[in-house]
């Protein structure tokens, strides 16, 4: 796309970053009296309220922000790092119902790079060459353990795994800083998350390390190693990486660790609220709705469920306006 048009494609995701909600907004969700009055202050919004039902109330801000996006630019291809984990779940989803014969129809995730159709075809023929070259051979790994061993776990980590370097991969390839620092978080948060939890599990270096991938910010073996050795190895570990600041999240709870992940990202973001030009900021707007529309499904949550709202308000992200 010619810079002028990026110029244009900014400063309307700019203007609609205005209407975006605040912690303020949040906070009177939080204080509705029930799930109607909460979804009233979001139709004041401009969300579409009418449809009532949560997910599909999300599900349309969703493809209302990536409409937008895409008709205003020509190639979305930088945008892939977003969408290349979809492609693995939707993979992972049609290999498990291929095998195990399942008459429940899977939940498949829309805006892939791969057809779903394509997806499907690949699982439920075990003829998988017709994938990308990376998706190709994780497929076949995992068709095969899953197969043969019927280790859906196995599976689970062999497309897991895949999902992750592809991320990392089209963050890479996007020319973007913003993007390539979105893989890089992504595959390190969830490295940590993937250590955390086998630390407390008590899993051996070996498994730990299968289940990791590589990034600039952290090493996979000192993080598996550190891991192995149990938590309070690998809260020393952290300690002395950049995610230092993590530790105290992953002490208090997962809950709390997925909050400052979000955060973490927020902040890595806000800088291009001032930028005029360039992929970024439409990066940074798709990220920030991502971030909104998480926020209003925990509290929309949080009403349909009668929770107290000082148990919803702590899960909540900082917004990015």
């Amino acid at each position: 796309m010619a810079n002028n048009l990026y110029i244009y494609a900014v400063t309307r995701a700019h203007v609609r970053e205005l209407s975006m909600l605040t912690s303020t907004t949040l906070e009177q969700m939080l204080a509705a009296p029930d799930y109607d009055a909460a979804l009233a202050i979001l139709a004041e919004k401009g969300w579409e309220t009418e449809l009532h039902e949560p997910g599909a109330i999300l599900m349309a801000e969703e493809n209302k922000t990536w409409d937008f996006i895409s008709e205003m630019v020509e190639d979305m291809s930088p945008f892939n790092v977003f969408l290349v984990a979809n492609d693995y779940h939707n993979l992972k989803a049609a290999i498990k119902k291929t095998i195990t014969g399942s008459e429940v129809e899977p939940v498949y995730l829309p805006r892939g790079t791969v057809p779903l159709a394509q997806l499907r075809h690949a699982a439920e023929t075990a003829d998988f060459s017709d994938l990308p070259p990376e998706m190709r051979v994780a497929g076949e790994a995992a068709f095969d353990a899953l197969r043969t061993s019927g280790d859906g776990q196995l599976c689970d980590i062999r497309l897991d795994v895949a999902a992750l370097a592809a991320t990392y991969q089209a963050g890479k390839a996007s020319g973007s800083d913003i993007l390539a620092r979105y893989g890089e978080l992504t595959v390190a948060v969830a490295d940590i998350k993937t250590a955390a939890r086998c630390a407390k599990l008590g899993k051996p270096r070996s498994f730990v390390r299968e289940a990791l991938v590589e990034c600039e910010t952290l090493s996979a073996d000192r993080l598996a190693l550190a891991a192995g050795e149990g938590p309070e190895a690998l809260y020393t570990y952290l300690a002395n990486t950049d995610y230092a600041e993590a530790v105290p999240a992953l002490r208090k709870s997962a809950a709390a660790f997925e909050c400052w992940c979000d955060n973490l990202m927020m902040d890595s973001i806000r800088s291009q609220k001032t930028v005029n030009s360039g992929i970024g900021p439409l990066a940074a707007y798709l990220l920030a709705r991502e971030c909104e529309i998480k926020s209003v499904r925990m509290i929309l949550s949080g009403q349909l469920n009668r929770l107290p709202a000082a148990a919803v308000r702590e899960r909540l992200r900082e917004m990015y306006v």
